[in-house]
């Protein structure tokens, strides 16, 4: 909690020229306690937080009355919700409109780590959208991809690009959803620490960063294309001005009927197409969206491209960690349904206890939520769940 005085006095003094500012009530919000909430996964509902405080402008946001320890919760793990800020989930309002009611969007999140938008924006768009998460900071890239791959839609990609590649994408976007860096205040009860980042200065240079993103990301937008909670700002702007507009490319598809027969027991719907995710791996995407692959991967780096299905070898199919959690995930296959003891000992990587297998690969779920794969050897079981995913805190189960 942030002191009255540390609240800079150069700030204060630029917001009384605001009609309707109250400097003692901007004093006084900021002794308040940060609210925590979450925002729940539509196509992993399992009952969550039914008794808690709605967020009234986002279907499935609710307030918490403290913060639990999120790392301790598989159903987190298995991207039955997402922990954001209040505020942020008026995004879910704005766009809600516009959306729900048209099919077939391609949407740019271009500034997307940690992942909160892409989630509330994935959820809102119909399996035949497409939307593109992009971050250009590669350690921020490699948490967004996670939290997509938790989240589980198939037609979420993710890229690495700098603004100013999807200008060569003239028109090709219908939404484009900018969370651009900012001065950072809204944080200030969360972290008093922050505090200390804000100057005039800093504000300046992100005005200026904040102008050129947007100039440099303008040309992909289609013409006419379309309070409990932190400090937040949030604007619409439409497109009036003649958009360029991208020419269909002719290409070969790359649809791989041969992986469809060995991989397709993986997913419900089998109307996919398996394409190749690097030399020895393959995705599934939306048929639809294979234009859009073919055109993206000319123009900007794709480093997630629909669902990770894994690899073929000899013997078998080693099926990638993404479809444990994948919505579009076969709900038919092998599984075992486990409590929330040996769920944190399988996300620990250790032993669960589990026997009495038959041999194979199956999924662990919890509540019906796919957390990962093991393999039953007969006098052993092997955990496949990513070590960069394992939880390493210590814990009692």
């Amino acid at each position: 909690m942030i002191k009255p005085n540390d609240i800079p006095q150069s700030l204060l003094r630029d917001l009384q020229g605001i009609p309707g500012f109250n400097e003692s009530a901007f004093i006084a919000a900021h002794q308040l306690s940060a609210p925590v909430s979450v925002r729940l996964n539509p196509a992993k509902d399992i009952g969550l937080f039914s008794a808690h405080e709605h967020i009234p402008w986002c279907p499935g946001g609710v307030y918490l009355s403290e913060r639990p320890v999120f790392t301790l919760d598989p159903a987190f793990h298995a991207g039955a919700y997402y922990v954001q800020e209040a505020s942020s989930m008026f995004l879910h309002h704005m766009l809600s409109g516009i959306l729900v009611h048209t099919k077939g969007l391609r949407v740019l999140d271009l500034c997307a780590a940690p992942g909160g938008k892409s989630t509330l924006i994935a959820s809102l768009l119909d399996p035949e959208s497409l939307l593109i998460s992009n971050e250009v900071i590669r350690t921020r890239a490699a948490i967004l991809d996670e939290n997509i791959a938790r989240w589980g839609y198939m037609n979420t990609w993710v890229t690495g690009n700098d603004p100013r590649d999807f200008a060569k994408l003239p028109g090709y976007f219908d939404v484009i959803v900018v969370d651009a860096p900012c001065s950072g205040s809204g944080l200030w009860r969360k972290d008093a620490r922050s505090i200390d980042e804000w100057s005039e200065a800093n504000v300046q240079m992100c005005s200026e960063r904040q102008q050129r993103i947007l100039a440099d990301v303008w040309p992909a937008l289609k013409e006419n294309g379309s309070v409990k909670g932190e400090g937040f700002f949030i604007a619409a702007l439409q497109k009036k001005e003649e958009a360029g507009e991208m020419r269909p490319i002719r290409f070969k598809s790359a649809h791989d009927k041969k992986i469809q027969q060995q991989a397709g027991y993986l997913l419900q719907d089998n109307n996919v197409f398996f394409i190749p995710a690097d030399k020895e791996s393959y995705s599934a995407i939306r048929p639809s969206h294979e234009p859009d692959w073919h055109q993206l991967q000319k123009a900007v780096y794709l480093r997630r491209t629909g669902l990770k299905l894994g690899s073929a070898t000899a013997k078998e199919w080693l099926p990638d960690h993404e479809v444990a959690l994948s919505v579009d995930a076969n709900k038919e296959l092998p599984h075992i349904n486990v409590g929330r003891d040996q769920a944190l000992r399988f996300l620990k990587r250790e032993d669960t206890g589990i026997n009495d297998v038959a041999k194979g690969w199956n999924v662990i779920r919890y509540n019906g939520l796919g957390l990962g794969w093991v393999k039953a050897l007969g006098n052993r079981m092997n955990n496949y769940l990513p070590k960069h995913w394992r939880i390493r805190m210590d814990i009692d189960v």
